[in-house]
């Protein structure tokens, strides 16, 4: 079993997808992230900047996006993340709780 730092906070796709569209669905959320370095694995901002180019959005809001991001430690790609991604995704699909891919809230 992993050990947690409580002091960094890995936050996924959907959950920054919530926070920047600011939906209430992320309010129970909201005191697990005060106090907390918060990261953004890579893929997540390239997620996030595919749904911006998805919806056509225009240069202001993608600079707005820029700027929130910016909020975020991005953790970039290397092969010691890629076997962790496998082994955590390896424990969530042996536990009956897969990682899937979905588009951001």
């Amino acid at each position: 079993m992993m050990q947690m730092n409580t002091d960094k906070l890995m936050l996924d796709t959907n959950i920054v997808s919530y926070l920047l569209k600011k939906n209430d669905i992320i309010r129970p959320y909201l005191p697990h992230f005060k106090g907390k370095l918060l990261f953004l694995p890579f893929i997540s901002v390239g997620e996030l900047f595919l749904w911006a180019e998805s919806a056509g959005w225009g240069r202001k809001r993608r600079t707005e996006l820029d700027e929130r991001l910016r909020n975020y430690a991005v953790v970039p790609y290397d092969h010691e993340i890629a076997r962790s991604y496998a082994r955590i995704a390896a424990e969530r699909k042996h536990n009956g709780r897969p990682i899937g891919l979905q588009t951001p809230g």
